[in-house]
């Protein structure tokens, strides 16, 4: 009986394990994870921030559906110990396991940049389920709040905040929001929309210290402003979680380096999710993550049976009605790249499409959502578009008639 090993519970854990279990149904699949709950959806995070939903309602499956799956779940139970030489891991509670195949899916942990006072009392990162619970419980006592990074997670962050009825100021390094998915026209667009809700956005600002100044923080920018909040909380990113693997000698770069079959340069040992590094890109979305453990699933039941090619960048964010998609390179630039772009910000609405060498490679649309898919399967297709790309923005012009 072939032993399966699991370490990380989050999305591509948990889709892998149960993926292994349904390829080899006689096979022992066991899934560690140092968090004390079962698999919840970060996304939903920010609904239980802003006190629309509990904490159980996160959760992607009860604790009793991995035994009904045959997936044998330990929560709470940290890998502080690898060794491949010997094929076991030890856990922080002295405990020794064995596998046969491992797949290692521990994500990311926070990046916090090396800002004076980022320990204080009041102030928070957002990563799991208790960082969520921790900004809950302050949230209740404090009526402001400052979000420092203006990308994906801090803007959801803001914005349950916000609902919460916190006066919420995001502060951003780069000049403008979502800097890796949205360009600066577009961003205008959207800040346009988080002013109306009451959000202050500061863009081109560096974090330079936090105090505490009795029950409060004060927040001091490198361009000498100073903003007083009851609640801070640092979104500056994720850096992917590999220490415990590289002291066995599992390749690295930015993360665990894998190969078109997710394996990395051990034998039996795989790794999937915001952990791996494929072709230099760490993607960091749910899509790549899915992906990823049903191809690391299928080679390590049948070895390279399954080829791995990327996966199309797609983001999805919905600020309050307003839905934002970035697909493919969506921000690329270049004298070889056609840039096309409709705005119309009164309306909240933003489209731009990248045409390269006659094909669209990327495209962000913001507050219609109905050219997405369409304009999503043009990019994975590379179909050629150049002989009608004045029309693209036309209303009466069907994008679903390119594809073949």
């Amino acid at each position: 009986m072939t032993k399966y090993v699991v370490v990380g519970g989050n999305v591509a854990g948990v889709t892998a394990a149960k993926r292994v279990r349904d390829l080899d149904p006689g096979s022992q699949v066991a899934l560690y994870t140092e968090e004390p709950y079962p698999y919840y959806y970060r996304p939903r995070l920010w609904e239980y921030i802003a006190g629309q939903i509990q904490p159980e309602d996160t959760y992607y499956r009860p604790v009793e559906w991995y035994a009904q799956q045959g997936i044998d779940l330990h929560l709470a139970s940290r890998v502080e110990q690898f060794d491949p030489a010997s094929k076991t891991l030890g856990l922080q509670n002295g405990e020794t396991v064995s596998y046969d195949r491992l797949l290692i899916a521990t994500g990311g942990r926070c990046f916090i940049p090396p800002v004076e006072g980022a320990d204080l009392p009041g102030v928070f990162d957002l990563r799991t389920l208790d960082d969520a619970k921790g900004i809950v419980a302050r949230a209740e006592q404090v009526k402001e709040a400052v979000l420092i990074g203006g990308g994906l997670l801090g803007l959801e962050t803001a914005k349950a905040l916000s609902d919460r009825g916190l006066r919420v100021t995001v502060v951003e390094f780069f000049p403008h929001l979502l800097p890796r998915q949205l360009d600066a026209p577009g961003s205008e667009v959207l800040a346009t929309h988080l002013n109306q809700l009451g959000m202050t956005l500061l863009t081109g600002e560096v974090t330079q210290s936090i105090e505490a100044q009795g029950d409060d923080l004060l927040v001091s920018l490198k361009s000498g402003k100073q903003l007083k909040a009851g609640l801070v909380i640092f979104s500056t990113g994720i850096r992917s979680e590999v220490s415990i693997w590289q002291s066995g000698g599992v390749e690295t770069n930015r993360g665990i380096v894998v190969n078109e079959y997710l394996e990395t340069n051990l034998a039996d040992v795989f790794a999937a999710g915001d952990d791996a590094e494929y072709q230099g890109m760490i993607y960091g979305i749910i899509p790549a993550a899915l992906e990823q453990a049903e191809h690391a699933a299928a080679n390590m039941v049948h070895t390279r049976s399954s080829r791995y090619n990327g996966t199309l960048l797609s983001t999805r964010l919905k600020i309050a009605g307003m839905k934002f998609d970035a697909l493919g390179d969506s921000t690329l630039e270049g004298e070889d790249v056609t840039v096309l772009r409709l705005s119309q910000p009164a309306a909240g609405r933003y489209e731009r499409i990248a045409i390269r060498g006659g094909a669209i490679v990327g495209a962000i649309v913001l507050g219609d959502s109905r050219r997405v898919q369409p304009l999503k399967r043009l990019i994975a297709a590379g179909v050629n578009v150049s002989y009608v790309q004045d029309q693209l923005f036309d209303k009466n012009f069907d994008l679903k008639s390119l594809i073949q």
